[in-house]
């Protein structure tokens, strides 16, 4: 199992961050003052993580450009598979929610 810092960044070159966590989630400076806004929270076991929405993004893409370029020979791409393949990424137990940034 592994554990994720949420609101936390990585230290900047040449310097660390000393810290205590309890098994709330609660993350302290070593001195046991709440860092406000920080909490650990554990991961569960996964396999690879990518950014599904990417990837869905992705698949719309190409299969619009073997439309375009006339491989699917006349015929539309099936709106219904690609809803069906949207609901089962949508579906997809989440492991890390996404961030604030993308």
């Amino acid at each position: 199992m592994a554990i994720l810092i949420e609101g936390m960044e990585m230290p900047k070159e040449d310097e660390e961050i000393i810290i205590r966590i309890d098994s709330f989630g609660t993350v302290m400076t070593e001195y046991a003052l709440p860092i406000v806004g920080v909490k650990a929270v554990p991961v569960q076991p996964h396999g690879r993580l990518i950014d599904a929405d990417a990837m869905l993004m992705r698949i719309n893409h190409e299969v619009m450009e073997a439309y375009m370029d006339g491989v699917c020979y006349g015929v539309h791409p099936n709106q219904e598979y690609l809803y069906l393949l949207g609901e089962i990424i949508d579906d997809a137990p989440t492991i890390i929610p996404a961030s604030e940034e993308g």
